[in-house]
């Protein structure tokens, strides 16, 4: 074999190996008009790249089931993740709503930035709720439909009315968060859940790097590994050559009271 022949021969070999990028794949599960889809594709697609801009492109197929919601309050009144085989998110929308309000709602940022952790079951549930709320903002600025000034006062805005509705300061937050769920009072838990990603994210940026830098590693090296909630904290302490993970889970899971968040 020439020199030229094994150099092309080798070149064939990477390009036949290298993993084809993951797809967004759509599932009309009721019926859209064309005029719909085309519109709902839009969004998606653009919401989908504004996540992947701001983290890291998802390293398998994530599939989007459409169901159709009627004279919804809000675009998309509900939506849930799909562990189970491919990963994946229901989303029930109304599609009568504009472009530009599909965007602005936050929930298919929410949901899909749930598929940058693996499951962790039931059981850490506010971790989970936690990372997805805590993450939420920062992808609707990479779609350019907030600004840095309104993610800050989301996020205090959102801290403090959770913290005061919490009345379970005799309990760790992490032992109160299966009555938070059984008394339906979902925000209080998803944010006292947001505040331990708040201040693990505080705690990388005073020594140079932030959780988002830590995540887009995690993404690209160990997303399809299977975690328990420690080894997953433990991993993320490796990767961020820093143990601010694991000293705040320490915190929420000895603290009682609602977690501690400075807010203006």
């Amino acid at each position: 074999m020439t020199t030229a022949s094994r150099w092309f021969a080798a070149i064939s070999l990477a390009l036949f190996t290298l993993p084809a990028r993951a797809e967004l794949v759509r599932h009309w599960e009721d019926s859209f008009s064309a005029a719909e889809q085309a519109r709902l594709t839009g969004w998606v697609t653009a919401v989908h790249e504004s996540v992947e801009r701001a983290v890291a492109p998802f390293p398998f197929d994530v599939d989007l089931h459409f169901h159709r919601a009627y004279y919804a309050r809000s675009p998309v009144p509900w939506a849930n993740t799909r562990r189970s085989g491919r990963q994946g998110v229901n989303l029930h929308v109304d599609p009568h709503y504009s472009h530009v309000e599909l965007m602005a709602d936050w929930t298919a940022y929410h949901e899909l930035a749930h598929l940058y952790l693996p499951y962790l079951g039931r059981r850490h549930s506010w971790f989970a709720e936690g990372f997805a709320s805590f993450l939420q903002y920062p992808l609707m600025k990479s779609a350019g439909v907030m600004t840095e000034a309104e993610v800050q006062s989301a996020y205090s805005r959102k801290i403090r009315t959770a913290a005061a509705k919490y009345d379970l300061g005799d309990m760790t937050f992490i032992d109160a968060v299966p009555v938070l769920r059984a008394r339906r009072e979902f925000p209080t838990a998803y944010w006292g859940g947001a505040v331990y990603f708040l201040n693990v994210d505080r705690e990388l940026r005073s020594s140079g790097t932030a959780l988002v830098d830590v995540l887009r590693q995690f993404v690209t090296c160990c997303r399809q590994r299977r975690y328990e909630l420690d080894s997953l904290v433990a991993e993320l302490d490796r990767i961020a050559d820093n143990d601010a993970f694991s000293r705040q889970l320490t915190e929420f899971r000895t603290r009682k009271g609602f977690p501690d968040y400075p807010t203006p």
